[in-house]
């Protein structure tokens, strides 16, 4: 008789059978478990156990998993003040701090047109 499931201390992982508890578990009988694991709340890969107890013996289920996450980070870039016909130029760095390999397909410059023209002689 299967009477009862403990589940690690992770609102990550839910179990759900496919049964009501205390189960007679007959021979050649056959209990579906869907376990669900939810990363939403965290990151950190998970490395728990699900027991399930019956009278004679208990059964381990082991539950592994890792969250793909991907994380870019980009170092802003501030010129400060630069005169006209004056070229500065910055090398500026953007890291995968994730655990995922992304693809950079593009490059897109948003600030390609100017806002406003203004004219710098007197008349």
């Amino acid at each position: 008789m299967l009477q009862s499931i403990q589940i690690a201390n992770d609102p990550r992982i839910t179990i759900q059978l496919s049964c009501d508890l205390p189960y007679y578990f007959q021979p050649n009988d056959t209990i579906y478990a869907t376990i669900t694991f939810n990363p939403s709340q965290s990151v950190d890969p998970i490395n728990t156990n699900i027991t399930l107890v019956f009278q004679c013996d208990n059964i381990t289920i082991n539950v592994l998993g890792k969250i793909a996450a991907p994380g870019l980070v980009a170092e802003d870039a501030h010129f400060g003040e630069v005169r006209k016909f004056e070229v500065r130029t910055m090398t500026r760095k953007v890291v995968n701090a994730g655990n995922i390999d992304i693809l950079l397909q593009d490059l897109i410059n948003e600030n390609s047109v100017p806002c406003f023209e203004y004219i710098t002689s007197k008349p």
